[in-house]
């Protein structure tokens, strides 16, 4: 099996597997902020920003591969630090 081969093959997998992982990612991450004495509202809020954070780590991955993901995701870490560094965030 060769490297494009295995790459399809793991771009199926997580077209099938992905949707159920970013649900029990953002079930886990409700669970855990209602576990550390928070309410239901912020447990919801970053429930959802949890699925739609790991939503988007797998569509940068089936638009710009490995190494453009990790590329577009520090980016945009490093512009939203700067952001609310300088109060527009």
């Amino acid at each position: 099996m060769d490297e494009d081969e295995r790459e399809r093959a793991h771009l199926v997998w997580l077209a099938r597997n992905m949707p159920l992982i970013a649900s029990a990612m953002g079930l886990a991450a409700y669970a855990a902020i209602r576990m550390a004495g928070h309410g239901n509202g912020k447990a919801i809020l970053v429930g959802a920003i949890m699925f739609g954070f790991a939503l988007s780590i797998w569509k940068l991955r089936l638009w710009f591969g490995i190494r453009g993901a990790i590329a577009v995701a520090g980016s945009l870490a490093v512009l939203l630090w700067a952001l609310q560094k300088y109060g527009w965030l």
